[in-house]
């Protein structure tokens, strides 16, 4: 599976890494280079946190890219929002309906993240 996790947390970061690691993964921690890797390949499994520190922008220019481009086929790849901010984390599943909102290192969390594991 290939998939895209947006994330700037470096503790976050790897313990993606130990979750995932079987999978094709392009982390980054920047939104808009997230938007042109999204733009550029196809994802099954997209990750989004919402804070992202250092001008990195946020997760909501992701969600807000996805929304607007509806015919980009990433729109319809399975989407979770790991962020603990929840205003921010509502508006992104306005942007994304399908999406599923567990924030980081919940239970409901890991839930997800073995459910798309095991989607595919």
């Amino acid at each position: 599976m290939k998939i895209l996790i947006l994330e700037d947390d470096g503790g976050r970061v790897n313990n993606f890494i130990e979750l995932l690691h079987t999978h094709d993964l392009a982390i980054i921690e920047n939104s808009y280079e997230a938007v042109s890797l999204l733009e550029a390949n196809v994802y099954d499994i997209i990750l989004l946190d919402h804070d992202l520190g250092n001008g990195n922008g946020s997760g909501g220019i992701v969600s807000s890219f996805l929304r607007l481009n509806q015919d980009n086929p990433n729109y319809r790849a399975k989407i979770l929002i790991h962020s603990w901010n929840s205003p921010t984390s509502i508006q992104m599943l306005k942007d994304l309906p399908a999406a599923v909102w567990a924030p980081y290192n919940t239970e409901e969390f890991y839930e997800a993240i073995n459910i798309l594991k095991e989607s595919h």
